[in-house]
């Protein structure tokens, strides 16, 4: 083949590969409306990004790999700077300058749900809980997911608004959730409550029918079963929490504590030992070495508190929980 005929084949294939790039941007859905959105808890925008590959752009035009860089669509750019910055921030642990990042990008884009998710995180380990719930509701005003809504539902129990976060965890169930997350959610709103009986029945639709939920899941309904006095049941879940969580100081706490009501005393010794081991707090700590010497008293035979008045109401005011 001489040049002029190679020259001739290169222009020939030239029209049919442009053709297939644009036939596979728009199969990866790249600009379209109906892609998803990026991992909401990452804050990335959802707007432009440049690639070295041809870019379509949510007005339906594309970008072509030389010009992406240099498009003229400054507040997009500004965006996705802005964006970049404050993922980097965030990733840094630099949640108040992600927050000034994040709003800065928010003022270029307002309906750039991921800056609002973003800045509603940052907010959130900042300890401004209400802002964070302000940012994720801008968020659900611009697209509803379910994840938004369970997100929103644990900002709101650390403000004790437990009737609004098992709304939220009711609602991200109905648009199509099926997380376990969302029914420790609302077992959450309802235990915080007293309602230990349905808290109960939330935990136990987490856990599943085969019994292999999240160790959270059975710690919390072990506490429930514990607020019941249903203590062989609460004892299950707290031995299940150690089995899958073999280092949760708190359960070991906890089962010794319901041990101890039972009149395991041993057992219950044992438990607060392996506690203290693992306990980086200081209160409860001080606490389990103050029943660690009264049970090493019972079990020296020199009992100072039985079982049956441990399992009256004056024994569970002085036995305090981890809990409580």
């Amino acid at each position: 083949m001489n040049q002029a005929q190679a020259g001739k084949l290169r222009q020939a294939w030239q029209p049919l590969l442009l053709s297939l790039a644009v036939v596979w941007a728009a199969a990866s859905g790249c600009g379209s409306e109906g892609s998803p959105l990026p991992n909401e808890g990452a804050g990335e925008s959802q707007y432009l990004s440049p690639t070295p590959l041809d870019v379509g752009l949510p007005d339906g035009t594309t970008v072509p790999r030389d010009a992406s860089l240099q498009y003229d669509d400054k507040p997009r750019m500004d965006l996705w700077r802005y964006s970049k910055q404050a993922d980097r921030m965030a990733l840094l642990g630099n949640w108040e300058e992600a927050v000034s990042a994040y709003s800065q990008a928010i003022a270029v884009e307002p309906s750039d749900s991921a800056a609002y998710v973003g800045r509603a995180k940052a907010h959130y380990m900042l300890g401004e809980h209400e802002k964070a719930v302000k940012d994720y509701t801008n968020a659900i005003e611009i697209r509803e997911t379910p994840r938004l809504y369970m997100k929103r539902g644990h900002v709101l129990l650390q403000l004790s608004r437990f009737a609004q976060a098992d709304q939220d965890y009711h609602r991200a169930i109905s648009l199509g959730s099926s997380s376990s997350t969302a029914y420790e959610g609302m077992g959450e709103a309802h235990r915080l409550q007293g309602e230990f009986d349905e808290a109960i029945r939330n935990y136990t639709v987490a856990i599943g029918p085969n019994d292999d939920g999240w160790w959270a899941a059975y710690y919390f309904r072990g506490l429930s079963y514990f607020q019941l006095r249903q203590f062989q049941r609460a004892l299950e879940d707290f031995h299940h929490v150690i089995v899958l969580q073999p280092h949760s100081g708190h359960a070991y706490f906890a089962r010794g504590v319901t041990r101890w009501l039972g009149g395991q005393c041993s057992a219950a010794l044992d438990d607060f030992q392996a506690f203290v081991a693992l306990s980086d707090d200081e209160e409860a700590f001080a606490r389990a070495q103050d029943y660690i010497e009264q049970l090493e008293a019972i079990v020296r035979c020199e009992p100072r508190l039985y079982a049956p008045i441990l399992l009256s109401s004056q024994g569970m005011a002085w036995l305090r929980v981890p809990w409580e």
